[in-house]
């Protein structure tokens, strides 16, 4: 089973957002087109660019709502994974979100016998929950896992369903206004949403036998030394924990060249 996959990227990661693209195209099975969304196109190859300006909200719409600043890109990116699907027509069913500063080092599947299968994690921060709760009473924490793992298939058609169910609930008002106006005021500088747990948790409570959870072996990366293919599915430069000097020539040497995947024992593709 084919799926697209999908980049947001924020100006900060475009370097880095590079290397995610080929480590998708090489290692991650059965995709199809990769596609990057931000506010002005990054010329990546092997890419096809949206414009955020395709989607029903924009930058001001989240400063506005939420009177934030420095957070807004990072509430925007949020409202993007979960609207990708439904806005590019022209994607498949299934696509395949990864965080631009997420990069995979050796082969991974997240279709496995035509069920989609999201990768987790132990994290866990309360304000995510009551803000689902906020949406809708039946949005609530189902799993003892965490969605937070920076990358998940999205799929159509549940997230027509989600939508959906909390446009009812709100008197037909569209979704992303009912996402940001549910973030608690307290939390909007700091951490108030995420998309990965509210779909996760909503998945598994109306879908649980269409899909699979799976522990991918994955690490919050600074340095070149953190990335060992032979350990690692993926790993994550977050922007405000990588090293500013990274290297980012002798981080594509480290993940693509033909020796280093041979060496762990991987097909070239």
């Amino acid at each position: 089973m084919s799926l697209d996959a999908m980049i947001p990227i924020r100006y900060r990661d475009r370097a880095i957002a590079r290397l995610a693209v080929r480590s998708i195209r090489r290692f991650v099975e059965g995709v199809r087109r990769i596609y990057v969304v931000s506010a002005e196109d990054p010329c990546i190859d092997d890419t096809y660019f949206v414009n955020e300006t395709a989607f029903p909200f924009s930058i001001e719409d989240v400063r506005r709502i939420l009177d934030v600043e420095d957070r807004a890109g990072w509430y925007l990116q949020q409202l993007i994974k979960l609207y990708f699907p439904i806005v590019e027509t022209g994607c498949l069913e299934h696509v395949f979100v990864v965080d631009a500063d997420t990069i995979f080092l050796r082969p991974v599947r997240f279709i496995e016998d035509g069920r989609v299968v999201f990768s987790v994690s132990d994290q866990f921060h309360q304000p995510y929950f009551d803000h689902m709760q906020r949406m809708h009473p039946m949005l609530a924490k189902v799993t003892p896992y965490s969605g937070i793992a920076h990358c998940m298939i999205f799929t159509k058609q549940w997230l027509t369903e989600l939508m959906k169910l909390v446009e009812e609930h709100h008197k037909q008002t569209p979704f992303w206004r009912s996402f940001l106006y549910a973030v608690d005021p307290k939390y909007r500088e700091l951490s108030g949403a995420s998309e990965y747990e509210i779909y996760l948790n909503f998945c598994l409570d109306r879908h649980a036998e269409e899909l699979l959870v799976k522990r991918f072996n994955w690490q919050n990366a600074t340095r070149l030394s953190d990335v060992r293919p032979r350990k690692y599915d993926y790993v994550s430069f977050h922007w405000y924990n990588r090293d500013a000097n990274i290297d980012y020539e002798q981080l594509s040497r480290l993940i693509f060249s033909k020796s280093s995947i041979l060496r762990w024992g991987f097909r070239v593709i």
